[in-house]
């Protein structure tokens, strides 16, 4: 079956579609996974583990499956941290908390390890469960980086930007990495198994200490004047720097002259793939700070979940490209931006429509009365308000007699 026959079955996006092109569909049928992990964590635990818990699970389980309920155990604790304790990143998150995703951490790690070996074990590995796999983590990265910030008590400040768009940047890069060298290879020390260790310890510790450790400070001396900093705000400003770092060794690894299964390298269209990232992140992190009453101090949630949508589809993108071996085609990334902002745009002028007219009690889309016509309705309204109430004043002044007999207070006593 060819891409072409596709183009039928979401009549509505008949003018983009199909996204892949008759080329790509037959690169996309050749396509093999390469990559490895040398994490001491991978070696050491997660890869036995895995291996062992997959001989258990029946061939009828599917790997996109257990991707996605690796998935949901990041979601979940996500969405019921934001709902319950609110959407701010600050305030004290309890004991429990701190350890339930401690341990959804953990389970999400040990599940993205099983799916790919579920898939090898059934002989279903493909190219969808490559982009199924990868599309999750990148959602997750971001979303859990914001999860890790709330938890240890952060505060609404651009340090939230700075992490999300910094592990992000981390993934986006390692995604580029895979394009142009054919496969995806961690070594010790990597963020995503080696890394995991640190940050299941790290909530464990604000368990431990009932969320009091990262609200710590410490003084420095800077240009004769004295700094103070909480514990979280040097920790995200360490992970901001070795983010950067890590992107970095990754160029290193393409320049040393690694084995090279992936696309050619064109630098132009390399830097026009930096550049999108660079321009997203900074655009959020200036709209984000610009205003008088910035937005990162009041809803800080909804840019890193405009960053987590954007960045992440451009993410899943590259992967499409890369496991069809097509040209990364940034329109796509521009269609997204432009469906976003159409919506925001439309939510934006319904509901304040809406809310004028409730104000000043007029109709949006129907003709209103003439002016006069209506302060003439407005007037008989008075006259006919005014004259119950007469009425009403004048029952009330009829009263009764010491005698049992009413009489006319208004009336003359003799």
């Amino acid at each position: 079956m060819t891409s072409s026959s596709y183009r039928f079955s979401f009549k509505i996006f008949n003018g983009f579609t199909p996204y892949i092109s008759e080329d790509a569909a037959q690169k996309l049928k050749t396509y093999k996974y390469a990559g490895g992990d040398s994490g001491i964590a991978y070696r050491c635990f997660y890869n036995p583990l895995a291996l062992k818990l997959v001989d258990y699970l029946p061939d009828t389980v599917a790997p996109n499956l257990i991707t996605l309920i690796g998935f949901m155990f990041n979601v979940i604790p996500f969405i019921v941290l934001f709902s319950a304790y609110g959407t701010d990143f600050s305030g004290k998150i309890p004991i429990w908390f701190h350890i339930a995703i401690a341990i959804s951490y953990l389970i999400y790690r040990i599940l993205d390890e099983m799916d790919g070996k579920q898939a090898r074990k059934t002989g279903n590995s493909s190219p969808l469960g490559l982009l199924f796999d990868h599309g999750c983590d990148s959602i997750t990265a971001t979303l859990f980086t914001a999860t890790i910030l709330k938890c240890l008590q952060n505060g609404n400040n651009i340090l939230i930007l700075l992490g999300v768009g910094a592990v992000g940047q981390s993934f986006y890069f390692c995604t580029l990495e895979e394009y142009y060298i054919g496969g995806l290879y961690l070594g010790v020390g990597n963020g995503v198994t080696d890394g995991s260790v640190l940050l299941i310890a790290l909530f464990l510790l604000q368990a431990f200490t009932d969320s009091a450790f990262f609200e710590k400070t410490v003084s420095f001396n800077m240009n004769d004047q004295e700094i103070t900093m909480k514990y979280i705000h040097i920790l995200a400003w360490m992970t901001l720097g070795s983010q950067v770092l890590a992107s970095l060794y990754k160029k290193k690894k393409k320049q040393e002259g690694e084995e090279d299964h992936g696309e050619e390298v064109v630098y132009t269209e390399l830097i026009q793939q930096i550049i999108a990232f660079y321009l997203l992140w900074g655009l959020v992190l200036y709209a984000s700070i610009c205003q008088e009453n910035p937005i990162i101090d009041n809803y800080p949630l909804i840019p890193v979940l405009l960053f987590t949508i954007v960045y992440s589809h451009n993410t899943i993108h590259i992967q499409v490209s890369h496991v069809s071996k097509k040209n990364i085609n940034q329109y796509v990334f521009f269609l997204v931006i432009l469906g976003i902002s159409f919506l925001a745009q439309w939510h934006y002028i319904i509901c304040v429509i809406d809310e004028m007219t409730r104000i000043l009690g007029i109709k949006s889309l129907l003709r209103e009365e003439e002016p006069l016509l209506r302060q003439q309705k407005d007037q008989k309204a008075e006259k006919a308000e005014k004259k119950k109430n007469k009425k009403k004043k004048s029952n009330k002044s009829l009263k009764k007699s010491p005698s049992g007999n009413t009489i006319d207070s208004n009336s003359n006593s003799k």
